[in-house]
């Protein structure tokens, strides 16, 4: 699943909306908000599954010497997984620890919320 494709949609989207802001109604303006909130929440809980997955995953050494990833179950929490994160999100150790563990935590304790921001 890639996200450069997406991006770039967004950014002309942006570009798009910028030059014709000025031109919208104001409840033109507001349903536009609305809808990218929608977005948003449905951004935020993809990336809360993808995180908790992540910090579910383990790598393991095989016999042979052969490095695989194993998922040892939402809920682990993988204990490098804020230094993988942290720099391909652009945010600090600290923040991205933050991020798993919310993630972690809404995944196995209120899954509903994850479903209900999923659907915007």
């Amino acid at each position: 699943m890639t996200t450069s494709t997406g991006t770039d949609a967004l950014q002309g989207r942006c570009a798009a909306l910028a030059e014709a802001a000025s031109t919208l109604t104001s409840d033109e303006l507001l349903d536009l908000a609305e809808g990218f909130q929608r977005e948003i929440d449905t951004a935020v809980a993809l990336r809360t599954i993808a995180l908790a997955h992540l910090s579910a995953r383990e790598p393991r050494l095989l016999e042979d010497g052969t490095e695989v990833e194993e998922h040892r179950g939402l809920g682990h929490q993988r204990i490098d997984a804020p230094e993988l994160v942290a720099p391909r999100l652009g945010v600090s150790v600290h923040k991205a620890t933050q991020l798993i563990m919310t993630a972690v935590d809404q995944l196995t304790r209120t899954p509903q919320v994850v479903s209900a921001l999923a659907s915007g």
